[in-house]
């Protein structure tokens, strides 16, 4: 597995949860391209509809305990990076979720948007259009029939962001 492209000052330019669904709501987020290849479609604002998702996601005790067991560990998970992108209805189940396993075990969490201004084509970022083509290039989901920007993606790492 080649060296990760994350690093303390690259992770902490990714937006917390209550960032993220903030600005899946904004005009910059609005005015980017539509929801899929397939579809010219604009942009919606899923704001509301996070907030409601995380509102109802819950995790048993003993899933909060499995996690914040896991995250006392030594090596034991501190950081989930996550991207994701509103348009995903993938992305608007788990990612409300996701938040709720790093609270559970204190970790930090930052997402970031796989897509730029344009919809990567061909299944590969371009790194001249979108701002996280590094990260989405490094968490490429490969098949036999390709590789492919899938998301959500969640990486987890250590306090010292080794990639777990």
């Amino acid at each position: 597995m080649p060296d990760s492209v994350v690093t303390p000052q690259r992770f902490a330019k990714g937006m917390t949860f209550d960032q993220y669904v903030t600005f899946t709501g904004t005009p910059e987020n609005l005015a980017r391209e539509g929801t899929t290849l397939a579809s010219s479609a604009p942009r919606r604002d899923w704001s509301s509809f996070l907030r409601e998702r995380y509102a109802k996601a819950t995790l048993t005790e003993s899933q909060r305990a499995a996690m914040a067991w896991l995250a006392a560990q030594p090596g034991g998970p501190a950081r989930v990076l996550v991207i994701s992108e509103d348009w995903s209805s993938d992305c608007r189940r788990d990612v409300p979720y996701l938040q709720r396993l790093a609270e559970a075990g204190g970790l930090e969490l930052r997402l970031f948007t796989r897509d730029g201004e344009k919809l990567p084509r061909a299944g590969r970022p371009d790194p001249a259009s979108s701002p996280n083509a590094d990260l989405m290039l490094r968490y490429m989901n490969a098949r036999a029939d390709g590789t492919f920007a899938s998301i959500p993606v969640a990486a987890f790492f250590d306090r010292d962001f080794n990639e777990l």
